[in-house]
């Protein structure tokens, strides 16, 4: 079985005894029953199915190891590319039968990370043992293919949507099914990103009184699933914007008016909604109102007249849309924060399982700091943490590292703050009061955040022309307005939106990875797996539309997935747009020059 049925078909071989029809779980969330009475009342119920095809995170350099085991200690000792300790050390802990405490895991550089560089894959433990059997040191350096066939995969859902509208245009429920890929087997997240993220921001930006999600998750002849950036969120947001576009399509409604009779108003948060989530703050008018504007939407008609007489079909189209960031599987983020001066000047330095690993952490650390306790952003250091800490955390992922980290690193420096508010005389700055108090134990601060779920939104509009002579889709325009709450860093949050609507345009525009009937993954390389090129990409303008969230200390929101999140449903809406102006709908992504030929020619 290289995928799975929507018609529920019998199976003819099942891939594990306990999954006869190879069906790991069936759920049922909302209720159901109130979703198909607003159906019967409503003037109008739009159906739409959606897909979003498996897809290879392919981070820019292949994963790789270093192993070594110390004869004297009994200590197995990793080197590798991963987005936070505990996991990784949690598990190999468990694989080489060792207490955690003589499993020590160094962090490095990921080269991008995306989620999939979470797990500790069995090529780590790996090299593990067999620098136990050799007595040396042991490398080993993945290849491309081995990223292909080896590194968990992302997407692989198709979702189903009903959504109940009244007379007067507004949205009366919303009911959603959604068929997981698994894989093979179950990573470690593999379930939760098909099943909790989409539940959590299941109503999207609106106020639908009543909601129902019913997923269903299988198991196939193929490369496992985990979080790829955005994990689970773009589905729900594409299939969510979808439905509205085609809504205003089929009652002749305007797709902004349409949309902002119907978001949440910003007064009325904290919103609980009707999947059980609390939506912390935002205000969804104002990112559409900021979308619209810079994005020149009243000069769309000319600019579409133009691409008409070049033979080109022009499209519009946007995503209004929420996310779940933070969280985790623990209850606080826990960092050490030490203050020292030398004849150099002032020291600060922070360890935290929150390293960097090439999001600019260090720096956004930095400017709470100097935010806090007037630090200045020279003498700060993130020194990450010891291959063997205690600190409790969960690493890097989720959009949660400022909101999670970042917060605790403010109450830290608030508390040091408050310990030498008495030491100084007037005109001292920081660095003469913490040589006055020379006291390691009183500049030293380990401090905890509880983990806060916050829910960051944007509007992302894009542009796009398809050539009806070579179905070429070109993407003409993208503007990306967000709501990231209080930016610490605003060049990083604008680079990490940035970066995921690439990726996002990516998985819109071409990939796809694609088995044969035999299990044979016939895309393995980049020579048939199209990844999204800077000729291939638009000026990506960003915008910021903050509103604080009151769920930590800085007011922060998570960003590192907004990106891919607004993307693939803004780019999908203007293909939509783009095919309907000459009567076709909308096939599945990736939307490639083929199919579009075949469709516009």
């Amino acid at each position: 079985m290289t995928g799975w049925s929507l018609a529920g078909q019998a199976v003819e071989a099942p891939i594990h005894e306990a999954y006869r029809d190879n069906i790991a779980f069936r759920g049922l969330f909302g209720d159901p029953a109130a979703c198909r009475a607003a159906e019967e009342r409503a003037a109008h119920v739009v159906e739409l199915t959606v897909a979003l095809p498996r897809v290879v995170p392919n981070a820019m350099e292949p994963r790789s190891a270093v192993g070594r085991w110390n004869a004297g200690t009994g200590a197995y000792e990793l080197w590798a590319p991963h987005q936070g300790i505990p996991e990784v050390r949690r598990d190999l802990a468990v694989a080489m039968d060792a207490p955690a405490t003589e499993v020590l895991v160094h962090p490095v550089d990921v080269g991008g990370g995306f989620g999939a560089r979470g797990p500790a894959y069995p090529e780590y433990a790996a090299v593990l043992l067999a620098a136990r059997r050799v007595g040396q040191p042991v490398r080993w350096i993945g290849t491309r293919l081995e990223g292909f066939l080896g590194e968990h995969h992302g997407r692989g859902t198709r979702l189903s949507g009903r959504l109940a509208i009244d007379a007067a245009g507004r949205f009366q429920s919303l009911s959603v099914t959604l068929d997981g890929d698994l894989g093979a087997w179950v990573t470690p997240v593999g379930a939760h990103i098909h099943v909790h993220n989409p539940l959590q921001t299941l109503t999207g930006v609106y106020g639908i009184p009543v909601a129902a999600f019913a997923p269903t998750l299988h198991v196939t002849n193929t490369v496992p699933t985990g979080p790829y950036r955005g994990a689970g969120r773009p589905d729900i947001a594409l299939l969510v914007e979808r439905l509205v576009d085609e809504a205003a399509r089929g009652t002749g409604r305007d797709r902004i008016a349409l949309r902002r009779r119907n978001a949440i108003p910003k007064a009325r948060f904290p919103f609980r909604t009707a999947a059980g989530a609390t939506y912390d703050s935002g205000d969804y008018a104002r990112l559409l109102d900021r979308a619209v504007a810079e994005s020149d939407w009243k000069g769309f008609a000319r600019r579409r007249r133009l691409s008409a007489r070049a033979g080109r079909l022009r499209g519009i189209g946007l995503s209004l849309f929420t996310e779940v960031a933070g969280g985790g599987p623990v209850a606080a983020d826990e960092i050490e924060l030490n203050l020292s001066a030398d004849d150099s000047g002032l020291q600060m330095e922070l360890h935290t399982v929150t390293g960097s690993t090439g999001q600019s952490h260090g720096e956004a650390f930095a400017r709470i700091a100097e935010r806090e306790l007037g630090a200045p952003i020279a003498a700060f250091s993130l020194v990450g943490s010891a291959p063997s800490t205690t600190l409790a955390g969960a690493g890097s992922f989720g959009s949660r590292s400022i909101t999670s980290a970042g917060s605790a690193v403010a109450i830290a420096c608030r508390t040091l703050k408050e310990r030498l508010s008495g030491l100084g005389e007037p005109g001292d700055g920081l660095l003469d009061i913490v040589r006055k108090a020379n006291d390691p134990d009183l500049l030293r601060v380990r401090a905890s955040s509880p983990v806060s779920v916050t829910f960051p939104a944007g509007c992302h509009v894009a542009e796009v022309e398809i050539d009806r002579a070579t179905g070429v889709t070109r993407l003409v325009s993208y503007v990306a307005v967000d709501d990231a709450g209080t930016v610490i860093d605003h060049d990083a949050v604008l680079g990490q939106i940035a970066g995921g609507v690439a990726q996002g345009i990516g998985e819109a525009l071409g990939e796809i990875a694609l088995y044969d009937a035999a299990g044979q993954l016939l895309a393995s390389s980049f020579m048939d797996y199209p990844m999204p090129r800077a000729d291939d990409l638009p000026a990506i303008r960003v915008f910021d539309e903050g509103v604080p969230s009151p769920n930590n200390p800085l007011g922060a929101k998570g960003a590192g997935e907004a990106g891919t999140t607004g993307a693939i449903g803004a780019v999908s809406n203007a293909i939509a747009d783009a095919l309907a102006s000459v009567g076709h709908s909308c096939p599945d992504m990736p939307f490639l020059p083929s199919d579009m030929w075949s469709l516009t020619s």
